[in-house]
């Protein structure tokens, strides 16, 4: 709803995405399935082992490899691409025997299928980086395309901790990014066969539209009265940074199992602008440095 009242023209799945629960990808698909959400995912198949049936009525059959959106007679060709091995992270009845394939191969076909199709600008989205791999990835995935099969625009994610505008060694293609919690607005101009950045803004997502604003406001209320509550103990001794905060949920898991040794994925610990912690800890400050829903495993393991 929030996205459709934004005006929102298409949604390019990412890893958030891809690897929420079930129901609420669900939500996702039947927006795409009835036409509202045009939703792209460009390199994603029926495996080679899939039902056809099962696995065209789950997200290979919903999403679209390529959109083009038509406005004041410009046709824009978008593109999108995720990570192969996130193959392995996508909910079963959701993936329905679909596989990620290589991404570079594919946006070589999709920027390829666009020029074909007359698109006068195509914009390639890569959800290739983390924070952490940011912006090697998407710019190795450039330099693979090259300037034959290079789009106009990169807008890439993960990257709004190093730059907020570049351009790419590969035919100078700009590539934008916006820095969390804002929204990044881009004035292009047309000079021969190329587009350039003419202006660019950020602005701060605040206010806005007021049925989004209404929406918002209605899960911060289910959310609070779920979570906002304090755990047991009393005030934290000092302040913890997002790594002592890593560091306390491993000693936890720890104690919790009676394990020698525990383990998280680093990146498991989101920075929401939550850190230092300070004062009394909640349950709704550990959900919002913890966003992933996981299971803890608990197994018995040789040394060698």
């Amino acid at each position: 709803d929030a996205f459709r009242s934004s005006g929102y023209d298409v949604m390019a799945l990412g890893e958030n995405s891809l690897t929420i629960e079930s129901d609420g990808m669900a939500g996702l698909l039947g927006a795409a399935r009835a036409g509202e959400l045009p939703i792209v995912l460009s390199n994603i198949e029926c495996g080679e082992e899939a039902v056809t049936a099962t696995c065209e009525a789950g997200i290979a059959g919903l999403a679209t490899q390529q959109v083009v959106v038509e406005r004041s007679g410009i046709r824009v060709g978008v593109v999108n691409v995720v990570p192969e091995e996130l193959t392995a992270s996508i909910r079963a009845r959701i993936r329905a025997g679909a596989e990620l394939t290589a991404p570079l191969e594919d946006a070589t076909a999709r920027v390829d299928a666009l020029r074909a199709d007359g698109a006068d600008l195509v914009v390639l989205v890569s959800n290739l980086d983390t924070n952490e791999t940011a912006p090697r990835l998407t710019l190795d995935l450039l330099e693979g395309l090259g300037s034959d099969h290079a789009p106009d625009v990169v807008i890439a994610t993960s990257t709004a901790q190093l730059v907020t505008q570049m351009q790419s060694t590969s035919g100078g293609t700009p590539v934008l990014t916006a820095a969390p919690g804002m929204l990044s607005q881009v004035v292009l101009r047309r000079e021969g066969e190329r587009w350039v950045i003419e202006e660019s803004s950020e602005h701060e997502l605040t206010g806005g539209e007021p049925q989004i604003a209404a929406t918002v406001a209605g899960w911060n209320q289910e959310f609070c009265s779920q979570h906002d509550r304090p755990l047991a103990g009393d005030q934290l001794a000092a302040e913890l940074d997002r790594a002592a905060f890593g560091q306390l949920v491993l000693r936890s898991m720890r104690e919790q199992t009676s394990a020698e040794i525990a383990f998280i994925n680093q990146r498991s610990v989101v920075d929401v602008g939550l850190f230092p912690l300070s004062g009394q800890l909640t349950s709704a400050k550990v959900h919002r440095a913890l966003p992933n829903r996981t299971e803890l495993r608990v197994a018995r393991i040789k040394g060698a």
